[in-house]
């Protein structure tokens, strides 16, 4: 599945104030559009107002339901994709405080929730109606906020962001509980995504611009080889579907460093590619052929074709709310999620010429973002 890094909310000082200037409301999924899309053809078709300082989106598999985590209300927001416009349904569901990344079961019975506030996992029932937490909520590390979930739904991967590591929690158990010690990564860990074949976990080290690899066939699973080195203040990371290259996001250089995961051990590889924006959230299309990412001081998405070396943007900017933190695209291709951290809003972005992907079961595609808000 897919992942922000750190910015902050009214509270917290955000690490990327040189970069952002006097920005006064800061802030680790997921998805895309198919190669046939065109950059001029994307047109916003709904602004849903969320809660407070919405920062992530998921997507159910059935593509009908969209979650949003509200990090100031301490909640989650339940959209109807199916409606037209898509719309709010029912009272937003009360998690942990500060709930910061969201990752939805592959079979979409379980929605998990990263709370930064107190150290916790909430576990969603989705198929209640309405979705509702269930049990008490999992604790965790310190400063939780990516989360992941494995291909086959058994593990759930939980970035601390302040104790730097990562904990993973057995979702087979009733009720799920934490299996084995933290692993320990690098810096303030925030975004995290697992490879499409669940061999490996990355995780953007945002303190000290680096990915940390962790082996989940290994016991336990354990981070291996050196980080890999990126642009500093990595935000957010994807995967590419065919798995052989990751994307990390920078905030501090407004750009996406390019790790080709086939090499022996994986790399960077060419220049940081330019955003022209603080970017943070990532994302992929369903055939890999467009990477999303969100500008986080520009109020926009950018479009990356990846079919070539190196990623070229396609079209203009897409114009969203402010700041734009996640986004999930429908595994259609067709519409995106964005989650506008600074005006409380959900913007809806249809692609005009997509074309509906071939194959696809999730709801999105994968990325992620890790924490965007300072320790």
């Amino acid at each position: 599945m897919t992942v922000l890094d750190r910015l902050h909310p009214p509270r917290r000082r955000p690490r990327s104030v040189a970069v952002v200037g006097t920005v006064a409301l800061t802030l680790a999924l997921t998805l895309g559009v198919t190669s046939g899309v065109s950059a001029a053809d994307p047109v916003t078709v709904a602004t849903i107002d969320v809660g407070g300082s919405p920062y992530a989106v998921a997507i159910t598999p059935d593509g009908n339901r969209a979650y949003v985590t509200n990090y100031e209300s301490n909640s989650v927001s339940v959209i109807d994709t199916t409606a037209n416009p898509p719309a709010v349904v029912g009272a937003p569901i009360d998690v942990g405080t500060n709930p910061g990344g969201i990752a939805i079961a592959p079979d979409g019975r379980r929605a998990y929730v990263a709370n930064n506030g107190d150290n916790s996992v909430s576990v969603l029932d989705t198929t209640a109606n309405p979705p509702v937490a269930v049990g008490a909520p999992i604790t965790v590390g310190s400063g939780p906020i990516g989360i992941a979930i494995s291909p086959d739904g058994g593990r759930v991967y939980v970035t601390n962001s302040t104790s730097n590591s990562v904990s993973v929690i057995d979702t087979t158990a009733n009720p799920p509980v934490v299996v084995g010690a933290p692993i320990t990564v690098g810096s303030g860990p925030s975004a995290i995504a697992i490879a499409p074949d669940g061999g490996r976990v990355y995780v953007t080290n945002s303190n000290v611009g680096s990915v940390s690899v962790i082996d989940t066939s290994a016991t336990p699973p354990a981070a291996v080889g050196a980080p890999i080195t990126v642009g500093s203040g990595p935000s957010g990371i994807a995967i590419a579907p065919d798995g052989g290259r990751a994307y990390v996001t920078s905030q501090t250089e407004a750009a996406v460093s390019v790790i080709d995961l086939s090499a022996t051990p994986p790399a960077v590889i060419g220049a940081p590619v330019d955003v022209g924006a603080i970017a943070i959230g990532v994302t992929f299309a369903p055939d890999g052929n467009r990477l999303y990412v969100t500008g986080f001081d520009a109020g926009s998405i950018s479009v990356f074709d990846t079919t070539v070396t190196p990623p070229v943007a396609v079209g203009a900017p897409i114009g969203v709310g402010a700041l734009p933190t996640g986004i999930a695209i429908t595994s259609d291709g067709n519409r995106a999620y964005v989650t506008n951290l600074g005006d409380g809003t959900v913007t809806v972005i249809s692609f005009a010429a997509a074309t509906p992907p071939s194959g696809g079961s999730s709801g999105s595609s994968t990325g992620s973002i890790g924490s965007i808000f300072g320790s």
